[in-house]
């Protein structure tokens, strides 16, 4: 639908939401890593592993064909027809960046395009931002992301209870998981109450302070945690619509939308959110579970849990969007009067 708004009123609503949520956030004295258990003696990761031009090439041919381009005009479609002949310094390009813990500021600006949800299109807040990061950015990002990722779960570092972003895992096996604890209650003759918690723009307000904070407390150091600051930081966004752009805004807070390595880190973000047991994550989707025969008891306890994930959250900067967290009651017992669930 036509919309009325500039590209630089989108911009400044896209770029404004993140920071009008943080100053929204409660004052917290608890220091989030604090919490956290130290990291096994002698785990490090604090230099990338070189890159060959094999690797690059293939990585490269397996990127999604798109004609989508970024603010340089670029497009995967380009690069995967230039490839055989740039593989050679881009390698060493690569190469070199990471080695000297470096994520090039020309690859640190968005393009983002407003999409239309619903309601009235004159309001900038009826769309939502779709970022399409450099493409060369997607060549570095896949390879941190893949190094990465490699040492987190070969030194079992990641929560089981995450199944987003990881491989082997997705909203099939965090389903699975879910019937089956469900089902393992329903044996039992117990009920289960799920509280399903939406975060206000997770993605968009993650702390670096924090996020470096619990990357040091893993083992991440050297090159590697200055790479993933350098990536993070003064990274900017502008608005496209209609054929006009808008000026660039920094953005000062969260992982970038729309990025190869942005989902992982947020991955990393929560991954100390455990509560014995008792929760299912997809990325930021959140599902805390409590189990029990007496139904009374049952909403006390996951009242307390939700309190519970409600102050880890305040703690990490991450807000709970209360008006679209929901609970939902899985029981077998009949003539459960509706509102105790």
């Amino acid at each position: 639908p036509m919309t009325m708004a500039t590209p630089d009123e989108f911009n400044n609503y896209f770029a404004n939401v993140a920071d009008n949520i943080i100053s929204s956030l409660p004052d917290v004295q608890t220091d989030p890593v604090a919490t956290m258990m130290d990291p096994i003696p002698g785990l490090r990761l604090i230099k990338w592993k070189e890159v060959s031009t094999i690797e690059v090439l293939s990585m490269v041919r397996g990127f999604k064909d798109s004609r989508s381009q970024d603010v340089h005009g670029l497009s995967t479609f380009i690069l995967k027809s230039v490839i055989n002949e740039i593989v050679g310094p881009l390698t060493l390009t690569v190469n070199a960046c990471l080695r000297n813990g470096i994520f090039p500021e020309i690859l640190k600006t968005s393009r983002t395009v407003p999409v239309f949800k619903k309601g009235d299109p004159m309001l900038p807040s009826n769309f939502r931002p779709i970022s399409l990061v450099p493409i060369f950015s997607k060549v570095f990002e896949t390879i941190m992301k893949t190094q990465l990722m490699e040492y987190f779960e070969q030194n079992k570092l990641l929560l089981d209870a995450q199944h987003g972003f990881r491989r082997g895992r997705s909203t099939t096996t965090a389903m699975l998981s879910l019937v089956d604890r469900i089902t393992e209650a329903f044996e039992d003759r117990d009920s289960v109450l799920l509280g399903l918690c939406d975060l206000s723009k997770a993605f968009d307000v993650v702390s670096h302070e924090i996020l470096s904070a619990k990357l040091r407390k893993y083992g991440i150091g050297g090159t590697v945690l200055s790479s993933v600051c350098n990536y993070l930081s003064n990274r900017k966004q502008l608005v496209s619509l209609m054929g006009a752009s808008s000026n660039t805004k920094s953005i000062l807070h969260g992982v970038p939308q729309g990025s190869v390595l942005g989902p992982f880190l947020f991955t990393i973000m929560i991954n100390d959110l455990h509560m014995n047991d008792q929760t299912l994550l997809f990325a930021d989707d959140t599902t805390l579970m409590s189990r029990g025969s007496d139904i009374t008891q049952l909403r006390l306890e996951a009242s307390y849990l939700l309190e519970e994930a409600k102050d880890w959250f305040n703690c990490n900067r991450l807000k709970i969007n209360e008006e679209k967290t929901q609970t939902l009651l899985c029981t077998l017992k009949t003539g459960v009067p509706f509102q105790e669930a």
